[in-house]
């Protein structure tokens, strides 16, 4: 929100995993991929998309801009790279006037560098 209007919208979907709790209140609010990341570190793949889309109604609803005014939209997949199975999809959808883009080189422990 940016001077009490909205700017941006996310949809997060979940796969549903049996005795995982998904509900804010009993993850404290944390993230919900961290133990499945921790537990499954070199089998989880991420996957991100840049893209621009015209609004729909949805995201005009939310978002009060014109429908069909063009928006920046960054989709993130996590799956699991042993079985392609998806366990989170997230849409997160931003007016062109609030997006900007940065990357940085990562520092490993060892002191190496991470390429993405």
């Amino acid at each position: 929100m940016s001077g009490g209007k909205n700017i941006a919208a996310e949809y997060i979907y979940f796969v549903y995993l049996p005795n995982r709790p998904v509900v804010e209140s009993q993850l404290k609010f944390a993230n919900h991929l961290e133990g499945i990341e921790q537990q499954l570190a070199f089998s989880l793949k991420k996957e991100l998309s840049i893209s621009c889309v015209e609004a729909g109604a949805e995201i005009h609803a939310r978002l009060g801009c014109g429908e069909g005014q063009t928006l920046f939209c960054l989709e993130e997949r996590v799956i699991n790279s042993d079985s392609t199975g998806v366990y989170s999809f997230t849409e997160f959808y931003v007016l062109p006037r609030y997006f900007a883009l940065g990357a940085n080189t990562v520092k490993e422990e060892n002191g190496a560098r991470k390429i993405f």
